[in-house]
């Protein structure tokens, strides 16, 4: 496996994520030189305090390590050091 097929999987599920949740925006970048998968989510209240959304993102990660063990992915929000460009 690699990087595109873990990309491709994000995507389908960053888009079945938007239709669950249609207050939310998210944003993805493939970061090539940290060999990381980079998502945002806002707003904040949602990343930081939403059950419902931390339920999701804990077990799409869990899959998502199931099924793609050799790469890196990150959710963040927009008050993060970190973004995406």
């Amino acid at each position: 496996m690699n990087n595109l097929e873990a990309t491709s999987f994000i995507k389908v599920a960053l888009k079945e994520f938007i239709a669950s949740f249609p207050k939310t925006r998210v944003r993805y970048e493939f970061d090539i030189d940290a060999n990381v998968h980079c998502v945002e989510v806002v707003p904040n209240s949602i990343y930081h305090l939403d059950t419902d959304y931390i339920n999701w993102e804990n077990n799409f990660t869990n899959n998502f390590i199931q099924l793609y063990p050799f790469e890196n992915i990150c959710f963040f929000s927009d008050d993060a050091i970190v973004g995406i460009n």
